[in-house]
């Protein structure tokens, strides 16, 4: 009996300490409105409409862990950034780390996504700003940004060239702002709660995706010369259409093998009674 109840207290305790480990999923519906190509060589830039682009409408989801955070509080700046960096990117429903360009013409613009010299990497950040006049809060800024990118390296002898894809949903609003003594960064379901205000609010030109090859000449003594850029741009507006949290696998587990260490000792408390 006494090696149970330590047992019993340890599941309790990593069953309070995971409380807030939790799934977010953020699914967005995404309209692109307009794609360019820009080019620039040897400091002369030019930039035209992408011919027969078309405006597709699309699903895209972003999960990530909300127990998984990186917090950066710069104090001189009032902004805690809160940064998730595990997230996964799908197009609909379900979720897959594979390289997928949702715009169908970038796809056709890049190398292999097994050949690139980063892996994918997506970041969640939620941010907040508190302005102050005189030492006094007078305004609040708030923005989220989900963030992924690949790079490539594809360089030879004579030039370096590096290719990247970019794909990014920021948007920002402005807050009432809140006494000093209550800003900080936005933690567990505070976090959710405000992820909820913005459901079904589009947001103009907070979607962008693009695809872009640099170029830099290598001279023979080794200096490289910046040679150009040619870029894909896409751009377009959000709409935030749901958020869900939903406890970890291993939250679940613990719920589900504490409950029965819960009732155990509370027929354990009943049985010694009847006997007093």
């Amino acid at each position: 009996m006494s090696s149970v109840r330590p047992f019993a207290a340890g599941v309790l305790l990593a069953i309070a300490a995971s409380a807030h480990a939790e799934i977010v999923t953020l699914t967005f519906d995404v309209l692109p409105t307009s794609a360019a190509r820009v080019v620039e060589f040897q400091g002369e830039q030019a930039s035209e409409p992408v011919p027969g682009f078309a405006v597709v409408p699309f699903s895209l989801t972003v999960r990530f862990d909300s127990a998984q955070p990186y917090l950066s509080v710069p104090v001189v700046y009032q902004t805690p950034s809160y940064f998730f960096t595990d997230a996964v990117y799908a197009r609909g429903e379900g979720g897959s780390t594979t390289f997928t360009p949702y715009t169908p013409f970038l796809a056709a613009t890049l190398p292999p996504a097994d050949t690139a010299v980063d892996p994918l990497f997506t970041q969640v950040a939620q941010n907040r700003s508190l302005y102050l006049d005189n030492g006094q809060p007078v305004g609040m800024e708030e923005s989220m940004g989900i963030n992924t990118g690949l790079r490539w390296d594809l360089s030879t002898d004579t030039e370096n060239v590096t290719a990247t894809y970019q794909l990014g949903l920021n948007w920002r609003i402005r807050s009432a702002p809140v006494a000093k003594s209550d800003f900080g960064p936005l933690l567990d379901g505070a976090l959710i709660d405000w992820l909820n205000t913005q459901v079904g609010v589009v947001h103009v030109g907070a979607y962008s995706e693009a695809s872009q090859y640099t170029f830099v000449d290598l001279l023979p003594d080794g200096v490289g010369v910046f040679r150009g850029y040619e870029r894909l741009a896409v751009t377009g507006d959000i709409r935030l259409t749901s958020v869900t949290a939903v406890p970890e696998p291993t939250q679940i587990a613990l719920y589900a093998l504490g409950l029965p260490l819960m009732w155990g000792a509370v027929q354990r408390r009943r049985r010694a009674k009847q006997r007093h």
